[in-house]
């Protein structure tokens, strides 16, 4: 049979240097995970293994713990040098540095990288994006430095994510030429604002009012503190949110607003402002485009998330493989030593598909951070360019946190009791990582947001019988075809035979048990899946429109249905990711034709295949695939874990986590850490036996 069309997506490309001929297995993986900042990343990595950074410990109380975190937080400012934050616009090599630090963060301490995240990533941001030349000169160089703390106060008690519908209120006063800050419920309270508790400054999200009219959501900087005595000023008031599951070693604060009054040049005007006569202007007249545009730079968040959700993941399952070979419960007939952990078939499904995961989900990382550096500076193109990023990140966001999240449990749970202690790491990072579910959106909200912008697209094709020329669905597009594939009533692929004649076919028709793990058939079969989730959402839209005007005024029918396909259009967005995922992989994978690695990544893709594939139930009990093929699949899965089970420690290696960050039980010689003197050392008041 021919090759199947090659799906059509932007390239990025893997270094052009950095390869040796004399290359090992491991090095070329870890050059295939790392990509760019090689150096700088060790240099990282070597301040993060030493004091402030170590040691990590998660008994201390929430404020030493906090504390301890700021600390972290202004060494890595001072090591790395924040002077791109000054700038309004950033290289691609500082860009990329700045993904190489969160990778490296993501594998260390969690608290950090919030903490950082919310003082510079967001509250920073706003500001050098949002903010005007004056107030950036006025407000960024004692942020970048972290001379003061900053938070980003978005989220609201009533609201959560819904920032279209906040109710706090920035109502500018006329006679004084100022802006008064109002808090007008407890429902409308800041709520969960990262490093906020003793947070100097805040980029305060808000209602503005100008002359008894609402222009919208805008961002205003509010001193919160005296930059002298650290005491809160008058008209705010500040709670903490208490102890959490994790991430404690973060500032949590809830926010009230008194009429607070500040200055009229505090409200970040780039892309609207109010003048002393109380008129109101910007060059984006649209409400909504200014909304998208003023919130549009913190989808970096989502972005990061998405990085931190594999660095995680990198020291859990690196932390449990190694433990799985050097670990040893029960002896097989007349074995002279009991039986590894990771020989044993059973574990290797519970450890070796989340290492292929690990690998896709690098891929996507770095398709995403690709995408973030390479945006225009040009406002208009850019403007274009942030719909891509907000529809990619929300997916991603959703689908590598679940993702993650699922890793670190089976991590957990592959270690056994080792897995409970917080000394090994993993069960630290997985409740650390808990937050990331929902902070900046909640998973399933984004995805369904997601979905429905796929969904015009589809239904875009399905009614004008056009071909998509562009976009995300542009694989369902037959190249050689005079029919719209989005438009025929079945799901289908474009397979061309050895004569180079075209057809749409289904896949249970169209390949025989040769091709069961080939990558290509696997993608096949993820974009058929995808079109089925896209069909049957479709109709089910259809409807309960239908439904719904039965009941509803018109302009309401259309909410009411997504409410009611909600739980189907989350399937259909992860159906969408999951898709794109893999076809990423393919594409970086065929980059590395010509080295050694090459083959063992394949397996990892075919691995990632069919346990995407077989992980999907409701997909599987439809016609498109065939019992013996499902079955055969099954088959092929189970044959892969043992394939990969020799190569498991070096896929682990290549994906470079430093020694020093695995727990201690992924050491060859961990038996150190067993006696009695390495763990009274070590572990607070062990050994202190308590009548």
């Amino acid at each position: 049979m021919a090759a199947i069309q090659p799906v059509m997506v932007q390239k990025f490309g893997l270094p052009v240097s950095g390869w040796a001929e004399a290359m090992s297995v491991e090095e070329q993986l870890g050059l295939f995970v790392e990509r760019h900042h090689r150096a700088e990343r060790r240099d990282i990595f070597k301040m993060l293994s030493n004091p402030p950074f170590t040691p990590h410990d998660t008994s201390a109380s929430m404020v030493d713990q906090q504390e301890r975190t700021w600390a972290r937080v202004k060494r890595m400012v001072e090591v790395q040098g924040m002077a791109p934050l000054l700038k309004p616009w950033n290289t691609v090599d500082e860009v990329q540095h700045m993904f190489a630090g969160v990778d490296c963060l993501g594998m260390a301490d969690l608290s950090v990288s919030t903490t950082l995240g919310a003082h510079l990533f967001l509250c920073g941001m706003a500001i050098n994006t949002m903010g005007t030349d004056e107030q950036r000169e006025k407000f960024m160089p004692r942020i970048a430095y972290c001379e003061l703390r900053g938070c980003f106060a978005m989220t609201e008690l009533g609201h959560g994510s819904n920032v279209r519908d906040v109710e706090t209120t920035a109502t500018f006063d006329p006679d004084t030429k100022e802006l008064v800050i109002h808090t007008p419920s407890d429902a409308a309270q800041k709520c969960w604002i990262g490093n906020g508790v003793n947070a100097h400054l805040a980029v305060v999200i808000v209602q503005l009012f100008s002359l008894g009219q609402c222009h919208g959501v805008h961002g205003v900087v509010v001193q919160m503190r005296d930059f002298e005595t650290n005491s809160l000023l008058p008209g705010i008031r500040v709670a903490d949110c208490g102890h959490k599951i994790g991430l404690n070693g973060v500032s949590n604060a809830r926010i009230w607003f008194d009429r607070k009054r500040v200055p009229l040049f505090n409200l970040l005007s780039r892309f609207g402002s109010i003048e002393e006569d109380g008129s109101y202007s910007s060059f984006i007249e649209d409400s909504t485009a200014r909304f998208s545009v003023c919130l549009a730079e913190l989808l970096r968040g989502r972005v990061v998330i998405s990085n931190i959700a594999v660095s995680a993941s990198k020291v859990a399952l690196g932390t449990a493989v190694r433990y799985a070979l050097v670990r040893r419960q029960f002896r097989v007939g007349n074995q002279p030593q009991e039986t590894l952990l990771l020989d044993y078939p059973m574990h290797q499904r519970r450890l070796l598909p989340y290492l292929a995961m690990i690998y896709a989900g690098q891929c996507v990382a770095h398709h995403l951070n690709r995408r973030w550096e390479d945006r225009s500076e040009d406002m208009m193109v850019r403007m274009t360019q942030m719909k891509e990023m907000h529809f990619l990140s929300a997916g991603y966001k959703a689908v590598l946190g679940w993702f993650a999240r699922d890793a670190l449990q089976s991590a957990r749970e592959a270690c056994g009791g080792q897995g409970f202690a917080t000394w090994n790491r993993i069960s630290t990072l997985r409740v650390d990582f808990e937050a990331c579910l929902t902070y900046e959106g909640d998973n399933c909200v984004l995805l369904a947001q997601a979905t429905r912008q796929l969904m015009k697209h589809f239904q875009k094709g399905q009614s004008d019988g056009k071909h998509p020329s562009s976009g995300f669905l542009f694989h369902q597009n037959g190249l050689n075809s005079s029919v719209n594939p989005l438009a025929l009533s079945y799901p289908c692929i474009w397979w061309e035979n050895s004569a180079g004649v075209g057809s749409f076919v289904d896949v249970a028709g169209s390949f025989d048990a040769s091709l069961l793990r080939h990558p290509a058939f696997l993608l096949c079969c993820l974009q058929v899946r995808e079109r089925l989730y896209l069909g049957l959402l479709a109709e089910r839209l259809d409807a309960e429109k239908a439904k719904a005007r039965e009941t509803l005024p018109e302009s309401c029918c259309e909410d009411a249905a997504w409410n009611a396909c909600g739980p189907l259009a989350v399937d259909c967005g992860k159906a969408f990711f999951e898709r794109l995922s893999m076809a990423w992989f393919l594409e970086d994978i065929d980059e590395m034709s010509a080295r050694s690695s090459h083959h063992l990544l394949g397996k990892l893709a075919s691995m990632y295949g069919l346990w995407l594939v077989q992980q999907d139930s409701r997909f599987c009990s439809t016609p498109a695939l065939s019992q013996d093929q499902k079955k055969g699949m099954a088959g092929e899965f189970d044959a892969l874990l043992g394939e990969l089970r020799p190569y498991a420690r070096c896929l682990v290696d290549g994906m470079c986590v430093p020694e020093e960050f695995l727990g201690p039980i992924a050491h060859d010689n961990n038996e150190k850490y067993w006696s009695y003197e390495q763990t009274t050392r070590n572990i607070p008041f062990a050994g202190r036996a308590k009548l």
